[in-house]
């Protein structure tokens, strides 16, 4: 979908369907927001949500158990995504957990470890999670540039069956790794290198329920699509500095508050791409923890 600046006609058809459209684009009648939309050339998340940077970029296969309805599989070269393990939904119901997401500092400023309890809800394979690395051959992946945990669907030169775009949709529930209560959990979470397409939206996420807050940029190259989601349009991003003003345009923040949310992950028919769940530190505010008496400070969960 081609960018063009903001029109009356536009302004108007948006107003009219009651949608929210971004970089002048026209989202049709199925795309739905139902939560604020922060601009990040504007806004950077604050608050308590900072307690908490759900991060699986450093995830890796010893920090996967506890599953039943998924097939662990070995990554076979040339089927998507580069990986050391693939987990591969058997059914809707399938679950896993992943440990060791983030540091939650609580209301009373104690620090605890936090697990994520993933659940699959539905999906249209080709669809998977997995290990996922930077780059491989036929020789074997490069276990120096892991780029973590998450979804992936689609897979290149064969879509679905009924042409449909192959997608993941699954429950995340936050847990303590000591076993203790969430009460007033907060957090954030964010989607890097969402890419795009010149002829239709192509990778996308939505937050389809737990959330309170999507962030973007007003010129992101994403366009709104489905339950409280983005896609990438107009372009893809090829670069490793996730920092850069093209970076933060295929970037889409997310903050929650409570233990759950949801999420749906999906590609155009006939392509393949995988993510994984990382807010953008330069987007988020995080507080400092410190001791009054010794006047010492650090700001919790940077890598």
């Amino acid at each position: 979908m081609n960018r063009k600046p903001f029109s009356t006609v536009t302004s108007a058809v948006c107003a009219a369907l009651t949608l929210f459209c971004i970089g002048g684009g026209v989202m049709s009648a199925q795309a739905v927001t139902t939560i604020p939309v922060h601009d990040l050339e504007s806004e950077q998340v604050t608050g308590l949500y900072g307690n908490l940077r759900i991060d699986t970029t450093r995830v890796t296969a010893d920090d996967i158990s506890d599953l039943s309805g998924f097939a662990r599989e070995p990554f076979a070269y040339g089927d998507g995504p580069c990986a050391s393990d693939v987990y591969r939904p058997e059914r809707k119901g399938a679950s896993l957990r992943v440990h060791d997401v983030g540091t939650w500092i609580d209301p009373h400023g104690e620090s605890h470890g936090i697990d994520m309890i993933v659940t699959v809800e539905d999906y249209l394979a080709p669809v998977d999670f997995r290990i996922m690395y930077d780059s491989c051959s036929p020789d074997g992946v490069d276990l120096d540039h892991l780029a973590g945990f998450g979804p992936t669907a689609g897979l290149a030169g064969r879509p679905a069956a009924d042409g449909r775009r192959a997608f993941i949709d699954f429950t995340v529930r936050l847990v303590r790794a000591d076993g203790g209560p969430t009460d007033g959990i907060m957090g954030v979470t964010g989607f890097r290198d969402i890419d795009g397409n010149t002829a239709t939206p192509n990778e996308a996420w939505e937050l389809v329920s737990g959330f309170d807050g999507a962030w973007l940029r007003s010129d992101a190259h994403l366009t709104e699509y489905g339950e409280n989601g983005w896609a990438g349009v107009t372009d893809e991003y090829q670069d490793h500095d996730m920092e850069s003003e093209h970076a933060l345009q295929h970037y889409l923040g997310a903050t929650f508050t409570g233990d759950t949310f949801r999420l749906r992950y999906s590609v155009m028919p006939g392509d393949s791409r995988g993510s994984q769940l990382s807010p953008l530190n330069g987007t988020v505010l995080y507080p400092l923890a410190y001791s009054l008496n010794g006047g010492t400070g650090t700001i919790p969960n940077e890598p």
